[in-house]
């Protein structure tokens, strides 16, 4: 995974809010980069905790949600999804990451390694109080393969169990992040 996540890296970006939500922050993905603007997937959620959609930065440059919509975007189906989608002018120094359809179907045998790359709050140590907020893989694997059933349509899933040691939860700022499996 060490050669990959570099790549990775290029390819989530923090994403914050208004400055009196300062708090709260997640991981995007970048699903294309043009010449002029790139497109971001992330949780509705992130959105939500970090103050709504009227102020969303990626990376620090202010974005616009492009899906759902502003008027569908609290609506139950869009809350059930969990997707938002954004566009930013000028960010196109990162790298797209390809996506694939049913990567994690279920005949994947279950413990499949994957890592979770995204953004977390690292705390104060020893040699510094300060805070801050950094870009790490997790180590995890796939365990159990489900469905869930949204508004008549069947939803494939996988519930994803923590393997690092020092991290035993998701913490906060990963909800957005890629889960990318493990080449071995």
């Amino acid at each position: 995974m060490s050669s990959d996540s570099v790549s990775i890296k290029e390819s989530i970006a923090l994403i914050t809010g208004k400055a009196e939500q300062d708090n709260y922050f997640g991981t995007g993905l970048a699903i294309y980069v043009g010449e002029f603007e790139s497109y971001w997937i992330t949780c509705a959620h992130v959105i939500r905790a970090i103050g709504g959609t009227s102020e969303i930065y990626v990376d620090n440059r202010l974005s616009r949600l492009v899906a759902p919509s502003e008027e569908e975007f609290d609506s139950p189906k869009a809350r059930h999804a969990d997707i938002a989608i954004l566009r930013v002018e000028g960010l196109v120094n990162k790298t797209a990451l390809k996506l694939a359809i049913n990567a994690f179907s279920n005949d994947v045998s279950s413990n499949m390694e994957v890592s979770i790359v995204g953004y977390y709050e690292r705390l104060a140590t020893q040699s510094s109080d300060e805070k801050s907020i950094g870009a790490e893989p997790i180590k995890g694997f796939l365990y159990s393969w489900h469905e869930r059933t949204i508004d008549g349509e069947r939803i494939p899933a996988w519930k994803i169990a923590i393997r690092d040691t020092a991290t035993v939860l998701l913490k906060e700022g990963y909800s957005g992040s890629p889960v990318i499996p493990n080449e071995n």
